[in-house]
């Protein structure tokens, strides 16, 4: 009998610049400030109008720059 296991390691590191990629955000560019593996999403900060804001995003809805 297999036990799937989870992922230990993100696909991202903090500071790393990427990408989002989802419907209403698509193409906006952001940086990873915060990584949580066991849900596999990270924090990213975008800048809206000169405002930094915090986003949650599943791995999916980001891609590497």
């Amino acid at each position: 009998m297999a036990i799937a296991q989870k992922q230990t390691s993100a696909p991202f590191r903090i500071g790393q610049r990427v990408r989002i990629v989802t419907d209403q955000l698509y193409n906006v560019p952001g940086v990873v400030n915060a990584i949580d593996t066991g849900k596999s999403q990270v924090r990213v900060t975008v800048n809206f109008f000169g405002k930094n804001t915090a986003i949650k995003l599943g791995y999916m809805e980001v891609e590497k720059i």
